[in-house]
């Protein structure tokens, strides 16, 4: 029996009256199987666009570090782990860098940011740099909504096996 190109909806689990019984065992049996290798082939591609993305994001976390000058005021993605093992790791996190002359121990300080869009200066040093990093923050915002989506699906299948 040949594989078909594209399955039809409810073939792979529901048999129409006319031909229920005329199938044989073996046929039923191999439509099931082809079933289960589109779900195998489902959750790989599910799989390898999540570390697409992981890639992605970790390469604009280098992107945007290297573009902007290292001056008060930079913002810049962490990609934190907590730790739990959870579907999440790694978490995005903004943190935009100030210069604190006074405190003689830490100088430099990251203090956390929720609109890192709101946040990215457009004046002066940031100025050459400010069109391609809004850009940047633009794609890990929407890689960021995209991830969310695709492990709250994986949270729901998780959570119904």
């Amino acid at each position: 029996m040949t594989i078909p190109a594209e399955p039809e909806p409810l073939a792979l689990f529901l048999h129409d009256s006319e031909t229920t019984g005329t199938e044989s065992a073996t046929e039923t049996g191999s439509q099931y199987s082809y079933g289960l290798q589109r779900a195998g082939q489902v959750c790989m591609a599910f799989l390898q666009r999540l570390q697409a993305i992981q890639e992605e994001l970790e390469a604009l976390r280098k992107a945007l570090r290297e573009e902007q000058p290292k001056r008060s005021g930079v913002v810049l993605l962490e990609l934190a782990n907590c730790g739990k093992h959870c579907a999440g790791c790694p978490h995005i996190r903004w943190k935009q860098w100030r210069w604190h002359p006074r405190n003689r121990l830490r100088q430099w300080q990251a203090h956390p940011i929720k609109n890192p869009l709101r946040r990215l200066k457009r004046t002066g040093h940031f100025q050459a740099t400010y069109a391609g990093t809004y850009r940047k923050i633009q794609r890990v915002q929407e890689l960021q909504r995209e991830r969310q989506r695709m492990i709250q699906k994986l949270n729901a299948l998780s959570r119904g096996l």
